[in-house]
């Protein structure tokens, strides 16, 4: 009996181990085999397992993990806090997402930082308390959002310059009605004959000029409102900026330098030469400005398409687009000053210098042509805009012609 005893224990015993052999070689079938990336660590921090997705994302092999600290798989600068954190886990180990509220990076062989989520499993064992790790690279999700950022930011903008467009027409509207009346009777006045006085003359000859420049600053709002009249026109950026080469040196003056950079394959646009070569004036003037001490003002013609970004309609993201690109090495613009760079009467100018409507008109101008405008700007890096045009066709004409 006590050698059947004996017998029937080893048999059990024998049981027990293969089948706690079979669990873990099915634990480590589920961690291997699991779509994200599996790191399991003890509780001085050394990895004791991990799967092939770790091996992938991080560039290792295996062999070159196990027995490792945890610390070479996270940024250099998150390594001296890390066994403090680790420690605390350890001391209340529970189930939940590591370091809520915070941005986390895992670190490649290669040293390549990525963003990641991570989850934190504590497992009991007879050596103690191991800790898995499921790391999720969310680089995707961060591209993703970040564009979703700025589509919003940019179908903010447009809807703020479109109520400022609609308030700036109307007030623009009954602005040119006042002054129709006005000039109109000034013109009368100055017809009748009835001039007595030198200082009459002198008042008068001021009031027609004042007014003069009041229709002059009615057009420009309408311009920027896009309700102007436009005298579209079929035409190339490469032959309209070539014909404005000397004028655009002579706006720059000295320390400037001009560099044109015109693509051959360039196709034909729809829009008022006047207005965009005026538009191109009012951008390098601008640029002149940015740049006292000197500099270089680039200007670069391309066929375009539209970002889900840029593109305020479904239609504009299938269009193709000519591109004239104006980039100069001037101080740059913060932040605030590119929220605000196309508002009517903004100007970082002094009083006098400027009436700030100078690219209030080129955004109403290119937006009415059916296009739009990008601004990028930094301090101390310059300025580009961008000025998208829809492309008519696929015909050329060369910047020769």
């Amino acid at each position: 009996m006590i050698i059947e005893s004996k017998s029937v224990e080893r048999e059990r015993r024998t049981k027990d181990a293969q089948a706690l052999h079979e669990s873990e070689e099915r634990f480590r079938q589920v961690v291997e085999h699991a779509p994200n990336v599996m790191v399991m660590t003890n509780h001085l921090g050394n990895i004791v397992l991990v799967n092939s997705q770790a091996e992938v994302t991080f560039g290792y092999n295996r062999n070159e993990l196990i027995g490792c600290r945890i610390e070479m798989l996270i940024p250099e600068r998150f390594r001296a806090n890390h066994p403090s954190l680790r420690g605390a886990f350890f001391g209340h180990a529970t189930s939940r997402p590591m370091g809520v509220g915070s941005d986390l990076f895992g670190l490649t062989k290669d040293g390549r930082e990525f963003p990641v989520e991570i989850g934190l499993n504590p497992i009991e064992t007879e050596t103690g308390t191991i800790v898995i790790s499921s790391i999720v690279d969310i680089s995707e999700r961060k591209r993703l959002e970040a564009r979703l950022r700025v589509a919003d930011e940019a179908v903010h903008q447009a809807r703020k310059m479109e109520s400022l467009g609609h308030l700036t027409g109307g007030i623009a509207h009954d602005f040119n009605n006042a002054l129709t009346i006005i000039i109109g009777n000034l013109d009368i006045v100055r017809r009748s004959g009835e001039i007595k006085t030198q200082r009459i003359q002198l008042a008068l000859q001021s009031a027609t000029h004042g007014s003069a420049n009041a229709a002059k600053l009615t057009k420009q709002l309408l311009g920027f409102s896009r309700q102007q009249k436009l005298d579209p026109e079929r035409l190339s950026l490469n032959v309209l900026i070539k014909g404005m080469t000397g004028m655009l040196v002579l706006t720059l003056g000295t320390g400037i330098s001009l560099e044109l950079v015109l693509a051959e394959d360039v196709g034909t646009i729809s829009t008022d030469a006047s207005l965009l070569e005026n538009a191109l004036l009012n951008i390098a003037i601008n640029a002149r400005d940015a740049m006292p001490d000197g500099g270089r003002l680039k200007i670069v013609t391309s066929n375009s398409y539209l970002d889900a970004s840029d593109a305020i309609t479904e239609d504009a993201l299938q269009r193709p687009f000519c591109c004239l690109v104006v980039t100069d090495t001037g101080s740059g613009m913060t932040k605030e000053t590119r929220e605000k760079a196309f508002e009517p009467f903004f100007t970082t100018k002094g009083i006098g210098k400027g009436t700030g409507l100078g690219l209030s008109q080129v955004y109403g101008f290119v937006n009415q042509s059916g296009g739009c405008v990008q601004l990028e700007s930094e301090i101390g890096l310059g300025t580009t805009f961008r000025l998208h045009f829809p492309r008519l066709d696929s015909e050329v004409i060369p910047a020769s012609f």
